[in-house]
């Protein structure tokens, strides 16, 4: 009778935390990488990304987006201005996707550091990115405008245009409500294009900006890092059907107690 009463007791309470904790994001590595270079390597790039919550019939999710400024050569302060998604799977259309307000945030060292990039909130890809690499169209992306992510070595400057240093374990994330099909397939066909800004040439010269795409773009390299920033953790929205599933076998276990209690 202990054993059961404890059972209730405790399926109750985790019950309870359940629902409590069903709100928050969970951690989750990023699955795939791409670092992308324009030539001669002005600026580098690097982006990991991480699917989440699918439909049962994949045209609708959840896409995390990390995103840092790996430097240039010349090193220079030069800063990423805003990047756009695309694919070039033939069993995947990646058609659209809103920027889900609350998560931008810049991952930083330390105890989980996030700081909210209150300016960094711009649905859609810059418009001088969606003419590029032979695309017609970027779906997903976010134009910081005159923000953006700064070199290691550079340090932030938050006064003004809000520009972030991001060292290693320091990376922007973005999270999006994305739609399409077959987007289960989407990780395995993505590309991106992204805009740097203040750029320093090799022949002494400056540039305003620069675009670089991972996939039709003679003028930029293409590499598949192991992670992001040495990590590759990233936050990303838990399926509301695991909560529910977790939640309805917690009341039937609770519900079998009391059953038993009462025949006993």
């Amino acid at each position: 009778m202990r054993g059961i009463g404890r059972i209730a007791r405790a399926s109750a309470a985790l019950a309870a935390a359940v629902a409590i904790a069903a709100p928050a994001t969970s951690q989750a590595q990023f699955t795939n990488f791409l670092q992308v270079c324009n030539t001669p390597q002005q600026f580098c790039a690097n982006f990991g990304f991480a699917l989440s919550g699918l439909s049962a019939d994949n045209t609708s999710g959840v896409l995390t987006v990390g995103i840092r400024n790996v430097g240039s050569t010349p090193s220079a302060d030069s800063f990423l201005s805003g990047f756009g998604i695309f694919e070039t799977g033939a069993n995947v259309t990646l058609t659209g996707g809103t920027l889900i307000a609350s998560s931008p945030t810049l991952v930083g060292p330390g105890a989980g550091q996030t700081l909210p990039l209150t300016n960094f909130a711009t649905n859609g890809a810059p418009g001088d990115l969606q003419s590029g690499a032979g695309t017609t169209t970027l779906p997903v992306g976010v134009d910081f405008g005159n923000n953006g992510f700064r070199p290691c070595g550079f340090g932030d400057n938050l006064t003004g245009n809000t520009r972030y240093e991001t060292c290693p374990n320091e990376y922007g994330q973005f999270q999006f409500n994305i739609t399409g099909t077959g987007l289960n397939n989407l990780l395995s066909a993505i590309q991106v294009g992204v805009r740097a800004q203040n750029l320093a040439l090799i022949n002494g010269a400056t540039e305003t900006s620069d675009k670089c795409f991972s996939s039709g773009d003679a003028n930029c390299g293409v590499s598949t890092p192991g992670g992001i920033n040495g990590g590759g953790t990233g936050s990303v929205v838990p399926e509301p059907s695991t909560y529910a599933l977790m939640a309805t076998g917690l009341v039937g276990l609770v519900g079998f107690a009391r059953r038993r209690r009462t025949q006993a």
